[in-house]
């Protein structure tokens, strides 16, 4: 028990290490592209959700050959990252500056957005995008932890719990993509997206204290995965926005911590709820939150 407790440990810290430094060399090379940088973000969670698509569907399938083979295919394409990793890792930082158009460039410095802002309305945007990236997760991670109880208490099955996990995989396969096209061409601002996302988030688990079927389920999970299309890929591009080379991974370590603290709390207060209350009382007070935190997004002064 000690050794799988250590290594669930390892695990944790190398997830929060490598999650922020992925942020942060997306967040680089969205520095250094010409257009809208949000794309790159929005692909970098697309690439991330179709790697869980198939690993999730590819574990059944080796887990029943060798128990062996489950852990070491991972360890093999952990070797395969380090070593991308050793000989592409530095791309960005080869040159001072990049040539992208004849006559434009792309200048590895940037200005302060600290300065441009104001320092106490910049730190206010960053509360205001910390409290968010918590009140998101602890209601998103209801969806991990006691939506499975929710669901078996109305007769649904393991298999059917699961199953809409795979949906949300699936879904997001074909929703991202429609997003990436559509969203940065519609909001010129990632505050408004946010905004959007966040309360069509909420507004998902308006369904389930009344749901009987499982189609109901199935649709409150397709709303929110319209939301978290939105939402997740924008907060590191909004981040992104407010950060200079210098600061760039603390501040997208900000989304690692608070993200991890609201996956931490989410099971724990909303089991809280349940135990006072009922599950249609956690559900109903998830949505007020997130519409709450929603309305937020309107006090951020994003810089165009």
């Amino acid at each position: 028990m000690a050794i799988i407790r250590c290594i669930l440990n390892s695990f944790r810290i190398r997830y929060g290490i490598s999650y922020t430094a992925i942020n942060a060399y997306t967040a680089l090379a969205a520095e250094q592209m010409v257009g809208d940088s949000r794309i790159i973000f929005n692909n970098m969670y697309l690439a991330a959700n179709l790697g869980i698509a198939i690993g999730s569907t590819a574990v059944g399938f080796i887990f029943n050959a060798s128990i062996f083979l489950t852990f070491f295919i991972p360890v093999l394409i952990f070797i395969l990252c380090i070593i991308i990793l050793a000989f592409k890792a530095n791309i960005f930082e080869e040159q001072s500056e990049h040539k992208v158009k004849p006559g434009h460039s792309v200048s590895d410095d940037v200005e302060d957005p600290r300065i441009k802002i104001g320092f106490r309305r910049f730190r206010l945007n960053i509360i205001i995008l910390c409290v968010a990236i918590l009140i998101v997760w602890i209601g998103y991670s209801q969806w991990d932890s006691n939506m499975s109880v929710y669901m078996l208490n109305k007769g649904f099955t393991t298999r059917e719990y699961g199953l809409t996990f795979t949906i949300n995989a699936g879904s997001l396969l074909i929703i991202q993509p429609l997003m990436n096209r559509v969203i940065s061409k519609i909001f010129k601002y990632l505050k408004t997206q946010l905004l959007i996302g966040i309360s069509i988030m909420g507004l998902s688990f308006l369904v389930l204290p009344t749901a009987k079927t499982y189609m109901a389920f199935v649709i409150s999970m397709l709303i929110v995965t319209v939301g978290e299309s939105m939402v997740f890929p924008t907060i590191p591009a909004l981040l992104s926005k407010f950060s200079t080379n210098k600061n760039r991974g603390t501040f997208q370590s900000f989304y690692s911590m608070f993200g991890s603290l609201g996956r931490a709390l989410g099971p724990y207060v909303g089991s809280l709820v349940v135990t006072w209350l009922t599950f249609g009382h956690m559900f109903y007070a998830i949505t007020i939150m997130m519409l709450l935190v929603a309305a937020t997004m309107t006090g951020i002064k994003e810089l165009e």
